[in-house]
């Protein structure tokens, strides 16, 4: 039985594939095959398969699946699904901006002959692609006669899914009061970059010496700077 045992706990004998993403609403999808090859003499039974899908030191999703039964010398295949929100991935991480790789693991309790209980796992990282990859908002400039902002966002959709949604932009005194905002819908392509040219009027009795500029997506804040009005 231990060479049985040794045969299943071969890298690639257990794993998941690439995951498919995808976006609607406010909500990322992954989803992708995983699977289980049973290489050793004895059935495998009691299967639990665990999913994790990480971001550095964070876990953003974990996918649970228990497998009744694998016969010797035969491959299980099945499919795990999660979703992530934008809100979850705006807080903490770089998801929206930078491209990364994702930390995948995929781990495996068993029993081997119905009998002897076992355990194997292993992880590897998968690229990701940020749908707002290097955003920016530059050439910022205040025109006091009509009290009006003018600025340039722009930014690449790294992503293999369109973006699709509301467009908002803010800005802020120091005192944390909103004092103009401009809001429209934009639609960008897969893999296909993004730039705006935007101009807006302002409370420009309420400014200071530094406004924030902030940029949201579908509702949640995905990017903000400073701004001193020269």
């Amino acid at each position: 039985m231990a060479f049985s045992l040794l045969g299943f706990a071969e890298p690639g004998n257990t794993g998941i594939r690439e995951p498919q993403v995808t976006f609607s609403g406010t909500a990322f999808s992954l989803s992708g095959p995983f699977y289980v090859n049973n290489t050793g003499f004895y059935d495998l039974s009691d299967a639990n398969l665990t999913i994790l899908i990480g971001y550095q030191n964070q876990v953003l999703r974990t996918f649970s699946h228990f497998v009744p039964y694998v016969p010797a010398g035969a491959i299980w295949n099945s499919t795990y699904h999660a979703s992530v929100t934008l809100q979850e991935l705006a807080s903490g991480t770089e998801l929206l901006t930078d491209d990364t790789n994702l930390n995948l693991g995929v781990s495996a309790s068993f029993r081997v002959a119905y009998v002897l209980a076992f355990e194997v796992s292993t992880n590897f990282s998968q690229p990701w692609r940020a749908p707002f990859h290097n955003l920016t908002i530059r050439e910022i400039g205040y025109n006091p006669s009509t009290q009006q902002i003018s600025l340039l966002a722009s930014f690449e959709n790294h992503a293999s899914f369109p973006l699709q949604g509301e467009f908002l932009l803010e800005v802020y005194n120091s005192r944390s009061r909103c004092i103009g905002y401009f809001m429209h819908d934009i639609t960008v392509a897969a893999s296909a970059p993004y730039s705006g040219s935007y101009q807006f009027g302002v409370d420009g009795f309420q400014m200071t010496d530094n406004e924030i500029i902030r940029l949201s997506f579908a509702g949640v804040k995905i990017y903000e700077t400073e701004w001193a009005p020269g």
